[in-house]
Parts: C-alpha cells; sequence; structure tokens
C-alpha cells in the first residue's frame, strides 16, 4: 500500500465507492474511501467519543488530552505515513503541527478527520485549542501515561504500593487498566484540576471567537 492510502481491490465490492483513480493495471482499481464505506467494508467507524492520534510533536498534547479523559495515542518514533494509515483504520482524529502531514493524500481528501495545532502554543493551549475547536469537555481522566481507563479499586488492593501518609488522607484510589499504575487524589490532582478548568475556560473563549474529573498518583 502506498503513503498515499490507495486501496487495491480485485473484485467489485457490493459497497458503494467512491472512485478517486483507476489503475492502469488490468483487474485491479484504485479506490479511496469515505467513512461510511470504510465501515461497509469491515473498518472501524469514526467514534462517537472522539479519540486521538498525536503526531511527534504533540507528546505532551496526547497526555492532557489523557487527562481530560479522552483516548490519545502517541509514539514519538511514528513515522507520518504510519500515523496516517493508523487514523484511518482505527477511525482516530489526527492531530499534528507539521503541515507536510496536510498534504498526505487521506488528509486532504477529508479519508481522515484532522485537525492542525498551531505551532508556539503552551500544551495548555493546544489542549485548549482542541477542545474549542471539537467543542469537548473533560471526562474522567484516563492514566496520563499508557491512556488507559482509570478504575476505582479498594484500599486493601494497592496498600503495599502507595505511602503510608496516603492511605491516611485519601479515600479513594484508582488503577490504570493499562499499564497497573495506581492513582489517588492529592495535591498534584488538585493542580492538574486547575489546569484542565483553565483549557475549558480558553476552549471556550476560542469557540466563542469562531462564531473532569481528573485523579491523580505520585506523578501522573
Amino acid at each position: 500500500m502506498s503513503g498515499r492510502l490507495e486501496f487495491v481491490l480485485r473484485t467489485v465490492m457490493s459497497a458503494r465507492l467512491s472512485v478517486k483513480h483507476k489503475s492502469r493495471q488490468p483487474g485491479r482499481l484504485w479506490v479511496a474511501l469515505t467513512f461510511g464505506d470504510w465501515a461497509k467494508m469491515g473498518g472501524r467507524a469514526m467514534a462517537d467519543e472522539p479519540e486521538f492520534m498525536c503526531d511527534a510533536m504533540l507528546g505532551g498534547l496526547a497526555r492532557w488530552l489523557r487527562a481530560a479523559g479522552y483516548s490519545a495515542w502517541f509514539d514519538v518514533h511514528a513515522r507520518d505515513g504510519d500515523l496516517v494509515r493508523r487514523a484511518l483504520e482505527e477511525g482516530r482524529w489526527l492531530l499534528t503541527s507539521d503541515a507536510g502531514i496536510l498534504e498526505r493524500y487521506a488528509v486532504s481528501e477529508g479519508l481522515v478527520r484532522c485537525l492542525f495545532v498551531p505551532h508556539g502554543l503552551s500544551t495548555i493551549h493546544q489542549l485548549a485549542h482542541v477542545m474549542g475547536v471539537l467543542k469537548l469537555n473533560p471526562k474522567n481522566s484516563r492514566c496520563m501515561d499508557c491512556g488507559g481507563e482509570l478504575a476505582e479499586v479498594p484500599l486493601t488492593e494497592v496498600a503495599t504500593e502507595i505511602p503510608e501518609k496516603v492511605k491516611e488522607t485519601c479515600a479513594h484510589f484508582y488503577r490504570c487498566a493499562g499499564c497497573g499504575k495506581v492513582y489517588w487524589h492529592g495535591t498534584h490532582w488538585n493542580s492538574i484540576q486547575t489546569r484542565l478548568r483553565r483549557a475549558q475556560k480558553l476552549a471556550g473563549a476560542e469557540a466563542k471567537s469562531d462564531g473532569p474529573h481528573d485523579r491523580q498518583s505520585s506523578s501522573p
């Protein structure tokens, strides 16, 4: 498969396809698919709850999207073509500060939903930009390290993994379903909560100009 994410079909598909290009090779048809077409062919449809794919420049944004409760995939070593391919296959929004990605065929043709994040923004302003454009609100936080969902667990299950002082001062504990990290409400949680509220306020201001519940570990 080429970097332009064109699909080669050997037989006539029952689904109605948006034909963009025809191959010169006999018996082959090069097509670009809409998301509706992709779903009909068994691909993953765009989720009602937006999920994200962040480019190599947006690792900090990925972490804060997770803090705001959204699934955000990030790999600093991922190539542009792989990002576009995965965003298409998994129905994710592609977030990028790389203008070159916007020129990729799947992006320019609208096969992949893509949002450009301007250069020069702080991480919180990047988060506010995404939240403002897509009209998102903070939700139950995910693990900032891996993006896994957090589930409340009893103290007895995590007693050997947390400091004694935390046992005395905190009543609720959470474990990441992905990496197993333990979280609890604390001073760092309050700091994250404050930054999320600031991002939400900035997002509201940005939305007007265009016409969550978080949890903490020792270092989320």
